[in-house]
């Protein structure tokens, strides 16, 4: 009896341990959430984390779910150079506000960007929808609008800006034609791309440490044009696998399939393929999905799941 109790002491004063954090050196990507919006059980919506050096420096997508899997990560908001989305939707942003509730009272005291899509037919732009989170007077939660108030006492400010992509013709690395850097600082550069037909309704994101490259093609369609510039030679390729091989061909316009990711994948030949946002669809279907991928991409292909980790 005596043991019993002694063990049991010993298993309610073991402290809470966080043993989702990524090493602590160098560059690493980690998955946050990797499923989609329908809920699928232990896994959150998309969400990455960029680290580096052992901080959390950028954020890719804030989908539903990843606000508690952020801080399962131990990762500080204050370390946040920005935030980065691929589509102004609910799949994408749905814990923007989550976040930034668990931030108000932090020690961040500098302004966190956010870069996103300019407006299509179907979705606000990205400073409208920051906008209608957090305005003092219109927005949603106006509990938390001195995030975007000058007057505001809040110590850090929310920055949105609408991402537009200017040149289809512009190539990374082209002496000529240089693309700029939507953002850069001493250690990040980060480009966007137009990652839909329709003209910025879908972005995606190369974020580069120096010879190091992160490509995030998101819901990518698959008449994207340049792709394979962007996506060429990266370390780490993010997309998402949001159907099947053998899904029908009507939602293949709308979606890259497993071989048509393998092609990108294979063009331009990264070195690491990461599928992210698992939906119903593609769940239980991993055999076939990476039967398919492989008949044209030989390189290694991982399946996400949250909270995974990423060297390049």
């Amino acid at each position: 009896m005596k043991i019993n109790i002694i063990l049991l002491i010993f298993v309610l004063t073991i402290p809470a341990a966080y043993g989702d954090q990524c090493p602590d050196k160098g560059l690493q990507l980690q998955v946050l959430g990797s499923g989609g919006s329908n809920l699928s059980p232990g896994r959150a919506a998309p969400g990455y984390i960029i680290w580096y050096q052992g901080h959390a420096r950028i954020l890719v997508d804030i989908g539903g779910g990843t606000a508690m899997r952020f801080r399962a990560t131990g990762a500080r908001f204050a370390d946040l150079e920005t935030l980065l989305l691929t589509q102004v939707d609910s799949a994408h942003t749905a814990d923007l506000a989550a976040l930034m509730s668990s931030a108000v009272n932090g020690d961040r005291t500098r302004a966190l960007p956010i870069y996103g899509p300019v407006a299509s037919k179907t979705t606000p732009s990205t400073v409208s929808f920051v906008r209608s989170l957090f305005d003092q007077k219109r927005g949603a939660f106006r509990d938390l609008g001195s995030l975007l108030s000058p007057l505001g006492t809040q110590t850090f400010k929310l920055k949105p800006h609408n991402t537009s992509v200017k040149s289809k013709k512009t190539v990374i690395g082209d002496e000529k034609k240089p693309n700029p850097p939507v953002f850069s600082n001493a250690i990040f550069k980060i480009y966007t791309f137009n990652a839909s037909d329709k003209k910025g309704e879908k972005l995606g994101w190369l974020i580069q440490v120096g010879t190091k490259k992160i490509v995030f093609i998101g819901d990518a369609r698959p008449n994207t044009k340049n792709l394979k510039y962007f996506t060429n030679d990266a370390d780490i390729l993010v997309a998402h696998h949001a159907i099947p091989e053998s899904g029908p061909e009507s939602i293949k316009e709308s979606f890259l399939s497993p071989s048509a990711i393998g092609s990108v994948a294979y063009k331009a030949q990264v070195r690491h393929l990461v599928l992210g946002h698992r939906r119903f669809a593609t769940l239980g279907k991993e055999k076939e999905t990476a039967a398919a991928i492989k008949r044209k991409f030989s390189g290694s292909v991982h399946f996400a799941n949250d909270l995974d980790c990423f060297t390049p």
